[in-house]
């Protein structure tokens, strides 16, 4: 983290990463995304226990605005879904978003979406294309994800965006380092 960043924590649960980046870098500015009801509540304790500078946003971001469900229990895999069990959140075009709540433009952003990273990638184009927009740590559940080859098209939609990628493995689950060259 350098202190001028914009970190973005995109499926946040508790906020591990994102009071992670507030802690390494106090003077940047730091956006978690969650949007199951129990992890926000969750989210937004922690960062008034710590009293950490993180906004924390209720909002799924995807490529599009609509509506989805998410499992009902509060757990790191509730994921999304289109079936009629569980809670209703919004989704939202995460670069429209980003605009209509003038936010800061994202220069490192976390995903951890549980099967939906491709979805949020895409919605964040316009952001990613940015020259600020330098890193990008995605972690990829291929199993999970409505798209086939969803590993290889989140690569491949980073590759056409700027970005270097390297792939690693770390305890049973598969990252993403997408870095724009300097």
């Amino acid at each position: 983290m350098r202190p001028d960043d914009v970190f973005y924590d995109v499926g946040a649960y508790h906020g591990w990463h994102a009071v992670t980046a507030a802690t390494a870098a106090p003077d940047s500015d730091v956006v978690a995304f969650e949007p199951h009801p129990m992890s926000h509540q969750q989210l937004c304790e922690v960062v008034d226990a710590i009293d950490a500078d993180i906004r924390a946003c209720q909002i799924a971001l995807s490529d599009k605005n609509g509506t989805e469900t998410i499992g009902e229990t509060s757990e790191p895999r509730a994921r999304l879904g289109n079936n009629a069990d569980g809670i209703k959140i919004e989704t939202v075009n995460g670069d429209q978003y980003i605009t209509e709540q003038e936010l800061p433009r994202p220069t490192v952003i976390k995903i951890d979406t549980e099967g939906m990273e491709l979805n949020v990638l895409e919605g964040l184009r316009t952001n990613l294309e940015s020259e600020d927009c330098r890193l990008v740590y995605c972690e990829l559940h291929p199993t999970l994800a409505p798209q086939e080859d969803v590993e290889g098209s989140v690569i491949r939609l980073l590759e056409e965006l700027g970005f270097e990628c390297e792939k690693f493995t770390d305890e049973s689950k598969n990252h993403l380092k997408a870095k724009k060259p300097e």
